[in-house]
């Protein structure tokens, strides 16, 4: 399918979803995006047939047809927008992609950088400090600076597929469940990952996530950068209600909470808690 093919389909895709198209099922047991479409539950055989009949029939309602080659039925994993998702285990990098960034032979140039950085940012989500990692190879990509190849590069280029190989699998996001958001700040980035207990009572990762810091930012108090990195990750994450979140800098932390307690309306924007004894309790990654 062409570039041009692919805006028109998903432009008439947005449209029925504007017009009602299988609106009332997203995030209720269907996710869908240009024109992937996946049915997810929890319940019986029966029960999963019965939804994938209802979106069956309002794809034929909307004149769609499915390519049966193309489609799976009643699957306990499945690639899902370069994701593989496992029923009952989480969310893992597809390994053929893992395999292409460990076969990434070292770039020569900095448009070969921005090549393997594109690349790589896809899975960011599963790597701690990704903004750290790629940090010197960041520097490669800026204009008017000349490309040169040395140790601390290829240090980070060596980490970072590192990172790929080791990285945890991650824990679907479940919004009934107890939601944790653990920040940090390290060098010139901040971040931090959501996290959830399992049926095991193990806290696993959700997602992590980085970035770095602007030159006013770099220079906040260490407690003010970790608060920084949970502000930005609540901002990008609305539909993410986090219900606790680990510190460990309570005090100095304290004023700048209550200060938004009382200067923010919207109670569920950055609803912090003190809770940095759940912190010790079992860690699945």
């Amino acid at each position: 399918m062409s570039r041009d093919e692919l805006l028109v389909l998903r432009k008439t895709l947005n449209e029925l979803l504007d017009k009602g198209f299988i609106r009332d099922f997203l995030d209720d047991f269907v996710s869908a995006y240009v024109d992937d479409i996946l049915i997810f539950t929890d319940g019986s055989r029966r029960e999963h047939r019965e939804k994938v009949d209802k979106v069956l029939e309002k794809l034929d309602a909307a004149g769609l047809q499915l390519d049966l080659k193309k489609c799976e039925f009643e699957v306990q994993s499945t690639k899902y927008l370069g994701y593989i998702i496992e029923a009952g285990k989480g969310i893992y990098m597809d390994p053929e992609k893992i395999k292409a960034i460990q076969e990434w032979k070292a770039p020569t140039t900095a448009k070969g950088v921005l090549g393997f950085l594109g690349f790589a940012n896809f899975y960011r989500r599963f790597i701690k400090g990704f903004s750290n990692l790629v940090a010197p190879l960041v520097l490669l990509t800026r204009k008017n600076v000349p490309f040169q190849w040395n140790q601390e590069t290829e240090l980070a280029f060596r980490k970072l597929k590192k990172a790929f190989i080791t990285a945890p699998v991650l824990m679907q996001f479940d919004p009934e469940r107890e939601t944790i958001l653990a920040t940090d700040s390290l060098g010139y980035c901040t971040g931090g990952v959501l996290q959830q207990f399992d049926d095991d009572g193990f806290l696993r990762p959700v997602a992590f996530f980085s970035k770095k810091n602007l030159p006013a930012e770099c220079n906040y108090p260490i407690y003010d950068k970790e608060l920084l990195a949970a502000h930005r990750k609540t901002q990008k994450s609305k539909e993410t209600r986090i219900t606790e979140t680990c510190y460990y800098q309570k005090k100095p932390w304290q004023s700048n909470l209550d200060r938004h307690d009382q200067d923010n309306s919207d109670k569920n924007h950055l609803p912090l808690r003190n809770n940095g004894k759940r912190h010790s309790n079992k860690t699945k990654y």
